[in-house]
This record gives structure tokens, C-alpha cells and sequence, in this order.
């Protein structure tokens, strides 16, 4: 269940838009002397599920995951083996859950699991049944803890130990509502429904589970198109549920993070937490030594930053923890720039923003992608993709009908 690593108990704390991070200290001066080399990465256009498998990226998951979305298709009657190796992956990496495997492989398999079944909601499906005990020992570590609020702590604690290059923050939008926000790297893996959906469903299952009857949600937030299915998902989640928004996430009632009182059974397990978040920390290791590591974090977190904060370097930069003059030193050494990067970033939100259904307006588009108006991202659209959004978002709705 994707979550995600970040400042207090490892959380990256958002007050009022502004993130407040914890610098770990760089290494970057040991990375500059590794020459790197970077390719820059087209904007992704519409694709089957298939090609996505192709897309080579930094970021991995457990293969837990992966086996869910295994045993449905089964049960479904599909040939799980020919539907790992179109996605150019073997039975063999099931045999460990804490195997990793590429993201883009994963979300490939996710989509045409989907496919194949005819189910466009197996995702959320999956999600929504999900069990905390499907995390084995994580889930006892999660029972050591004395109120919600830890429990969600300890799953973003843990975030990077489940999935590189992701994040679930926690945003305080007022007093009143607080925004657990899903946060994906690899913008250029697209689409990605399956894989959004069974997050949200599965962290919206085991904050139920750890909230009990206390658990009200006041919105669900996806980033992807959900018109012909909205109803679904709002009775799904029982609140209501956005689509092409900014950020994927679920808004909540701050006090549910406010509430304190463990249960008996709980309390009386507080002095193993310790010990199995030791054992835990050892068995899922992440190695943090990809070359691509550093240009994968300046990706995400102009991501993250692309609606409703400033995307400028120095902001990036201090996501980072990397003083701005080493961060402009490792970039140029690998052949790339920020001004490159967020115009790809951008470029890409744009494009799934546009075939949406939806029939998003320039003016909210050009806001949520940070231009100051709908004729300044018209511009730098065409220059772009040499058309401009009108008409990509009209061959876009041509080719989802012929």
C-alpha cells in the first residue's frame, strides 16, 4: 500500500500549502563524481497497457502488490504467465513478498489485469477488500501503536521501504480538514488508474480499520478522468469524489488525527514497537545508490508542487535538503536542466488534463500548472507539442471515439 517518507516520525508536514521538511544532510557531493548520463523523456502520449512495460524508470514496489493483482486475474481465468511476460516479468519474482519490481511493470500489469478481466474497477475492487494483515509483520508493528494517528505515522514512515520515489503527505488545508495526499513519481507512466485506485482504497481501508466507526471522509481526489464512473466511486468511499484534480488524496476531519485514546488491547504491546520497527527497518532496506536517484527526486517534487505551491528551485532544492549551488552542479554535469525538467513535468500534466472528458477549461488547466494565464500556457503548449490544446484535446477525443 503506497504511502509515503517524510519529517516527524519520518512524515513531510504541509501547513497551509508550505511543506516543512527535515534536511537528512546531502550526499551529493559523493554523486557528482559519478558520471551519470541522463536521456530526457518524451511526453508520454495515450498507449495500451502493454507499452507501458517498456518505460525504463528508477522507481520499484514490492512484489506483495503485485501478487494481488495476480491471484484476481486468476480467479478470473486468465494466464497469469503470459500476462507477466507481455509486461516482461517471470512467476519466479512472486516467490518472495519483498521482492522488487519495477514500477512501470507493475502499473502495466495492473492495466491489462484490467483488460483482460473486463473490470475497470478491479483496482479500487482490490483495494477496498485489502487486509493491513496482507502486510505480515508490519501490520503487528502497526498493533504496538496507541492511536490512528501513529498508525498512519508508522505507514509513511515506511513508505520508501514499499515504494521508491512516492509519498503520502499530510496537508493541512484549514482548522478543520487535513488532506492525506498519494503522491507517485514517474509522471511519465500514464495511465496509471489501477495502481491510483487500489492506493486510495487500501489506505482508505486501513483507516477505517484503525479508526472504527470514527472514520468520515469528506472528499476523494484523483488525478485522472473518472466521469463515467463517478457514482461508483462515491458510493464507494461514501463522500464525494473529484476527478482531473490536482493532487490525489483523501480529505478528512482533522480531529480523526487528533484522537489519542489507544485500545486496551493496543497498550499492552507498546514495548515491542521499538524492536519490530528495528527488525522491519533491516528486512526491507532500500538502497538509495541509483545514479538517477537525485534527477528522480527533483521530478516528484516539482510533481508535488505543481498546483498550489511555487515550483522554483529554490523550493525544490530545499525538498531536497541539497544546498542550490550543488543541486545546479549535479544537473549540469548530467546534461539537464530545472527549466527542462518542469517544462516536462508540466507537459505531461497538461496532456492528461486535456483528454480528459471532462472538458477541462484552458483557464483551470493554465492555474493548476502554474501559468499565469490560459494564452501564456497556450503558447508554451504549442511550442511544445506544435499544436495547440484546443486541438490536441479535439484529436484526443477523436481517437478515444473511432
Amino acid at each position: 500500500m503506497p504511502l509515503g517518507l517524510g519529517e516527524f516520525f519520518g512524515i513531510c508536514w504541509c501547513v497551509q500549502g508550505q511543506p516543512v521538511v527535515q534536511n537528512y544532510g546531502s550526499q551529493l557531493d559523493k554523486k557528482i563524481a559519478i558520471s551519470a548520463n541522463f536521456h530526457t523523456v518524451p511526453v508520454m502520449e495515450p498507449n495500451t497497457a502493454a507499452a507501458l512495460s517498456s518505460r525504463l524508470n528508477a522507481s520499484r514496489i514490492r512484489a506483495l502488490f503485485l501478487d494481488m493483482f495476480v491471484k484476481a486475474a486468476r480467479k478470473h481465468g486468465c494466464n497469469t504467465t503470459q500476462l507477466l511476460r507481455d509486461v516482461g516479468l517471470s512467476g519466479d519474482i512472486l516467490d518472495s513478498p519483498y521482492a522488487w519490481v519495477k514500477f512501470s511493470q507493475y502499473v502495466a500489469f495492473t492495466e491489462r489485469v484490467a483488460e483482460q478481466t473486463g473490470n475497470p474497477l478491479i483496482g479500487l475492487e482490490l483495494g477496498t477488500g485489502f487486509s493491513p494483515a496482507e502486510l505480515g509483520p508490519f501490520h503487528v508493528l502497526t498493533m504496538t501503536l496507541s492511536a490512528p494517528r501513529d498508525v498512519l505515522h508508522a505507514f509513511i514512515k515506511f513508505q520508501n521501504h514499499w515504494q521508491t520515489h512516492s509519498s503520502l503527505e499530510v496537508h493541512e488545508v484549514d482548522e478543520e480538514r487535513t488532506e492525506l495526499r498519494y503522491v507517485a513519481g514517474n509522471d511519465d507512466i500514464w495511465p496509471r488508474r489501477q495502481d491510483t485506485e487500489f492506493s486510495i482504497a487500501s489506505i482508505a481501508t486501513c483507516l477505517r480499520h484503525a479508526l472504527a466507526g470514527q472514520w468520515r471522509p469528506i472528499e476523494v481526489r484523483f488525478q485522472h478522468d473518472i466521469s463515467a464512473y463517478r457514482d461508483v466511486l462515491k458510493a464507494n468511499f461514501n463522500c464525494p469524489v473529484r476527478g482531473d484534480a490536482p493532487h490525489t488524496g483523501i480529505v478528512i476531519p482533522s480531529r480523526l488525527l487528533r484522537m489519542s485514546e489507544p485500545p486496551a488491547a493496543r497498550s499492552r504491546l507498546d514495548h515491542l514497537n521499538p524492536v519490530l520497527e528495528a527488525h522491519l527497518m533491516d528486512l526491507m532496506r532500500v538502497e538509495q545508490d541509483q545514479d538517477d536517484d537525485i534527477i528522480e527526486q527533483v521530478r516528484l517534487s516539482i510533481s508535488k508542487r505543481l498546483a498550489g505551491t511555487s515550483v522554483t528551485f529554490f523550493a525544490v532544492a530545499t525538498d531536497l535538503g541539497i544546498p542550490e549551488r550543488s543541486l545546479r552542479r549535479y544537473l549540469a554535469q548530467n546534461n539537464v536542466s530545472f527549466r527542462e525538467l518542469l517544462q516536462q513535468q508540466r507537459m505531461r500534466r497538461a496532456c492528461q488534463l486535456l483528454e480528459s472528458s471532462a472538458q477541462i477549461p484552458l483557464e483551470m488547466i493554465a492555474e493548476q500548472l502554474g501559468y499565469a494565464d490560459a494564452a501564456s500556457f497556450g503558447r508554451a503548449f504549442k511550442d511544445w507539442k506544435g499544436v495547440s490544446p484546443r486541438r490536441f484535446s479535439r484529436s484526443a477525443t477523436q481517437r478515444k471515439t473511432s
